[in-house]
């Protein structure tokens, strides 16, 4: 299990359209966030 706060992935992203995709089938369940600029967005996975 992961701790509070750990940083799962890192990774530099292009972008098309202003759109981006992370692969999130290798990732446990759980609440995470991703984080661009100043921008940050919560996703839940089951």
């Amino acid at each position: 299990m992961l701790s509070n706060g750990q940083k799962v992935l890192q990774e530099k992203i292009t972008t098309e359209n202003n759109q981006f995709h992370v692969n999130t089938s290798n990732l446990q369940s759980g609440i995470y966030f991703v984080e661009i600029g100043n921008a940050r967005m919560k996703f839940v996975v089951e």
